[in-house]
């Protein structure tokens, strides 16, 4: 299957795709949260503060001066790309009739993408939940056991569709999109797949024992390990192969092509080349470009040499 990787902005790559008539058949991606920085929750430190809290956070040795560049102190998370309608109309232009959207979100800025998506075209079809249990909380003062935030247990993944013309089965035979892959992805018990995934850590396995539930009913997938991620990524949010292989499944046509346009450190591509799919994937960080086709590059070796990634086998 063919693999490319664009070093470029998505904006500017997705508008040369529609311009040049590509159409993909799903697109799976994990776009910038847009976590507001702690600057902007509660003010810049002032010059005139000269107490060692301010002077530490200033010089940017201080436990919160980190958070002033947004999510984990990273540039790429500023902005507001995911929440601008124009980003998922280019996104939209670019799917075929009934292509499915799967976006990852924070809790707190799921809805302002989710909004986005569908002021774009999209029909929001669902909100998956992605379950795990190594979030921390980044409380920001604390008085009396009073605090600022939740611990994070969870992300949002928006499945939007785009809108086609007569039944869904008219769709699928002349554009092989507008139905989710349901066989594949039955989960080991049989069961057909729902819409809570989760990460099989202590905590969670915990709740669902409490309420009786079955783990059996949700798929699984731990978050990405540290031989996952290899040596040489820096990356902070990477997504787990397996999670990414099994949305992928759930919404591309056997041998279909998937488009990831804000790919970072490559896991959708990873799971797209050993899963069998075509991949193109846009980044535009040159560091995490070059860390994404290095991690797509090996899958691709591995895929010659019949061996896998272990942790998208699932």
């Amino acid at each position: 299957m063919t693999t490319y990787t664009f070093l470029e902005d998505c904006r500017t790559q997705m508008k040369w795709f529609a311009d040049n008539g590509y159409q993909f058949d799903a697109l799976v991606t994990d776009p910038p949260y847009h976590i507001e920085s702690i600057v902007k929750r509660f003010g810049k430190t002032k010059q005139s503060d000269n107490t060692k809290t301010s002077e530490d956070a200033r010089n940017g040795s201080h436990q919160f001066a980190r958070l002033s560049k947004n999510f984990m102190g990273q540039d790429w998370d500023a902005g507001k790309i995911s929440f601008e309608a124009d980003t998922w109309k280019l996104a939209f232009d670019i799917l075929k009739p009934g292509g499915y959207l799967l976006a990852f979100n924070d809790t707190r800025s799921y809805h302002k993408m989710a909004w986005a998506i569908e002021q774009a075209g999209f029909e929001v079809r669902d909100t998956l939940t992605w379950l795990y249990s190594t979030g921390f909380a980044k409380n920001h003062e604390q008085f009396n056991g009073q605090g600022t935030q939740l611990t994070p247990c969870q992300e949002l993944i928006c499945m939007a569709r785009k809108p086609f013309k007569g039944t869904i089965k008219s769709n699928i035979i002349k554009h092989g999109t507008g139905a989710i892959n349901i066989e594949p992805c039955r989960l080991e018990s049989g069961r057909h797949p729902g819409n809570v995934l989760h990460d099989g850590g202590d905590e969670v396995l915990q709740v669902f024992n409490k309420y009786g539930e079955s783990i059996d009913r949700f798929f699984y997938s731990a978050k990405a390990s540290k031989e996952e991620k290899e040596d040489y990524n820096n990356h902070p949010t990477v997504k787990p192969i397996a999670l990414m292989h099994y949305l992928i499944q759930m919404v591309t046509p056997e041998g279909g092509t998937v488009i990831d346009p804000f790919m970072g450190s490559g896991s959708t591509g990873v799971a797209a080349v050993n899963a069998g799919y075509g991949f193109y994937g846009i980044e535009k960080s040159r560091e995490y470009h070059a860390i994404a086709v290095q991690r797509i590059g090996k899958a691709i070796e591995n895929k010659k040499t019949g061996e896998q990634n272990v942790s998208s086998l699932w």
